[in-house]
């Protein structure tokens, strides 16, 4: 609303912010308070506003696209007709520590809460003048209380001559009125008034922060000095006896509107020193805030970078120069130059990255420089964020990979030739092997297994038994750790059955061993029965290798609603506190004991993560050790869970 055409019976309120939405949003509410608004979108819009009329309060963000309130602020303590019109800020709590004080500011923090905020612009914004008179900031209004109508319009004749406005009243009641709609620089007061003496109401407008320094002169027929004392002990600042010249009122009250001139250009600079200091102060910090940041980046060769989003360049900062191989000083890069010193096939991602950071998404990618930019690799992180001047800007980080790169390369090439590795090993030890189990199966079928020839013949089959095994865990190992883990062949079997043919073969193997074995439960489930007998054979292999051999091994097969459990327990010394946390790792052992790979333990948990079980492990020298296997119980039709390993073929046997 402009001031010509707003209704000047009614208070009127500037807000002050660049959002259109914000600015709405208040000024429809203090309308339903019956305050007209006027608004503005930067500071000189605002600063044409307050120079147009009288204002009841302005409420203003504190930043602005063009500068900030505290200009604003200054204007209207500069301008006598508008000195002390209230400020709303609305304003972050950082920024409070840059609001100079003034008894006529108050500040709402960030997000508002629209009714507080109007509530408090009711309390505080006065009346209009009356007839919408607006003060001229050329001259200063002046406030003569005396209860003759005669004093009062001889003194408003002769304080006019000296360019100065004069509002008058005849009691105390009266007086504070206009003092409650109106600003005034100065007043006069009669000592002796009808109901509210001049003594009492100097008392009261001294209790006003608002009229705590405005210039007050007593004015009164009794000239004695105790009727003078008492006038200044209410807190008067002259004395001047009614008999006086109008001439010596005029130069009296000059001096005071002078010294209040004076008092307040000495508040504001010392204001503004103390501002000044406390920006100082802040300066001081970030600068060693931000010499921090830089050898703290220096020191990691971690580079920074800044994009104002309307220019085709960007700022770096730390090792970001060097990172990209650009001369240490050039001060603004090309984002196109940039771009070309990064790999054609990572120039899109890059383009991503700077798309989300844009849309205030904090992104990152790994790029990698051209050879002739030092064939190395970055990660570069970015965030927009929008800074006081309204300027979106992308800030960001990178840093050189280029070392992890390599060795994750590394990695994958050595992954594949340890995979490589064991696929021939097992390929071309099994054909010989195969004709060595085949050749011992015809001599055991032609002699009588006595004798020296016997005994050797057992030795050969012992021997290529043991070699098998041993190529069966490396194939498994190889397929587990380097072939997205072991494959699996699902089907429907009995737990216990399977745990039971794995017994029988230990027995066979180890007659003079106590193995005891329990079934809990009854029925079937799907599950790679071939698999599970070797998660039992490998964990009774491993109970009968470390276990005491004069105690009992005892085996459980267990199947609930829920579960299949196999649990090996054994007596013997404890495992080692520092041996558990790898000893599902390959070619971990757990002892001394001679023996296998270290494989056995890492392929049943490998077996048990493909079913999407687990396995787990306590030992005691009291209770002994014990390996429990579970897996969920699936039935035939059930999903297969994502952590199953794949289905497919797997060596069994000899081909």
């Amino acid at each position: 609303m402009s001031p010509e055409s707003r209704d000047h019976d009614r208070p009127c309120a500037l807000v002050v912010h660049s959002s259109l939405t914000l600015r709405k949003d208040i000024a429809g509410a203090l309308s339903a308070e019956d305050i007209d608004t006027s608004e503005a979108s930067t500071l000189a819009e605002a600063l044409e506003l307050v120079e147009a009329g009288f204002l009841s309060v302005v409420i203003t963000a504190f930043e602005l696209p063009d500068g900030d309130a505290r200009r604003l602020i200054e204007e209207l303590r500069n301008s006598a007709g508008r000195l002390e019109t209230p400020c709303i800020l609305l304003c972050e709590p950082e920024e409070q520590l840059h609001i100079p004080y003034d008894e006529q500011l108050y500040t709402v923090p960030l997000p508002y809460e629209r009714g507080e905020l109007v509530t408090l612009a009711v309390q505080i914004a006065p009346a209009p003048p009356a007839g919408g008179t607006v003060c001229d900031a050329t001259r200063l209004t002046v406030l003569a209380v005396d209860d003759s109508e005669t004093y009062l319009g001889a003194l408003t004749d002769a304080l006019e001559s000296e360019e100065l406005e004069v509002l008058t009243a005849t009691t105390g009641e009266k007086a504070l009125s206009v003092l409650g709609s109106q600003r005034v620089q100065a007043i006069l007061l009669d000592l002796t008034l009808p109901g509210i003496s001049g003594q009492e109401l100097c008392r009261r407008l001294r209790h006003n922060p608002r009229y705590r320094r405005t210039p007050i002169i007593m004015l009164t027929a009794d000239e004695k000095p105790d009727t003078m004392f008492a006038g200044l002990q209410a807190g008067a600042d002259d004395f001047i006896a009614k008999s006086a010249d109008f001439e010596v009122v005029r130069a009296r009250l000059r001096v005071q509107l002078r010294r209040q001139k004076l008092e307040e250009e000495n508040r504001q600079a010392k204001e503004r020193a103390f501002h000044l200091e406390q920006q100082r102060r802040v300066n001081e910090i970030l600068a060693r805030e931000g010499e921090r940041l830089r050898l703290a980046m220096e020191s990691a060769e971690l580079g920074g970078w800044e994009w104002d989003l309307e220019q085709p360049q960007i700022s770096p900062t730390g090792a970001f120069r060097r990172l990209f191989g650009f001369d240490d000083g050039v001060e603004k890069i090309s984002v196109r130059e940039v771009l070309r010193r990064i790999h054609p096939d990572h120039r899109a991602p890059l383009r991503q990255l700077l798309d989300a950071a844009a849309s205030d998404v904090e992104a990152g990618v790994e790029l990698r420089l051209t050879p002739n930019a030092g064939d190395r690799w970055l990660q570069v992180r970015g965030k927009t964020a929008e800074l006081p001047d309204g300027r979106p800007r992308l800030f960001g980080v990178v840093g050189d990979i280029t070392v992890r790169k390599r060795r994750e390369e590394e990695q994958r090439v050595l992954a594949e030739l340890q995979s490589h590795l064991m696929s021939i090993v097992g390929h071309d030890l099994r054909s010989p092997l195969s004709a060595i189990v085949t050749a011992s199966a015809v001599l055991e079928a032609t002699l009588d297994g006595g004798g020296a020839q016997g005994k050797m013949l057992s030795i050969i089959k012992n021997s290529t038994d043991r070699a098998v095994r041993l190529i069966e865990t490396l194939l498994d190992y190889s397929k587990a750790r380097f072939g997205g883990g072991i494959p699996t062949d699902p089907r429907t079997a009995s737990l216990h059955e399977v745990t039971s043919q794995v017994i029988h073969e230990a027995h066979v193997a180890h007659p003079d061993r106590d193995i005891r074995f329990e079934r809990r439960g009854e029925g079937t489930a799907v599950f790679d029965p071939d698999r599970l007998g070797q998660v039992a054979s490998n964990l009774l292999a491993n109970a009968l290798n470390h276990g005491d051999p004069e105690q009992p091994i005892e085996v459980v097969s267990e199947i609930d609603t829920d579960e299949l459990v196999i649990r090996v327990s054994n007596r013997g010394p404890a495992i080692p506190q520092a041996a558990r946390a790898t000893l599902f790792e390959p070619f971990r052992r757990a002892s001394d004991s001679p023996g296998g790979l270290g494989l056995g333990l890492y392929i049943v948990r490998s077996i048990a993560e493909a079913h999407a079980g687990r396995v787990e492990v306590t030992s005691t020298e009291e209770e002994g050790t014990t390996f429990e296997v579970r897996l969920p119980r699936r039935q035939p039709g059930d999903p297969i869970p994502d952590g199953d390993g794949q289905r497919g073929e797997r060596a069994s046997g000899m081909a």
